[in-house]
């Protein structure tokens, strides 16, 4: 959910911590490609996303919780204004070349 979507009751509680991880937008891309082809079979629809309309969509901030890089420079810019609030994480799972 995006940090301007969070209710009041959370970004201004001040016991309420925040823990934001995100990961490389090329590993989250493909790991929802996966996952909306997934969803695909268990409902037994016909066909695929294919991976060139899919990419276009997220590139174009068709994504779940809305544009990806607006979700993740939105809790970055938080994290610096309240880095006791807000710890910001970025997962990388590292690629072998």
């Amino acid at each position: 959910m995006p940090y301007k979507s969070l209710p009041p009751c959370i970004k201004n509680s001040a016991s309420c911590k925040i823990v934001y991880v995100t990961g490389n937008p090329r590993d989250t891309f493909i790991s929802l490609w996966y996952f909306l082809n997934e969803i695909h079979k268990t409902c037994e629809e016909q066909g695929s996303h294919p991976m060139e309309e899919l990419f276009d969509d997220f590139c174009d901030g068709v994504y779940p919780m809305g544009p990806f890089f607006d979700n993740v420079v939105g809790y970055w810019e938080e994290s610096l204004r309240q880095p006791e609030k807000i710890l910001f994480l970025r997962y990388d799972r590292g690629h072998e070349r």
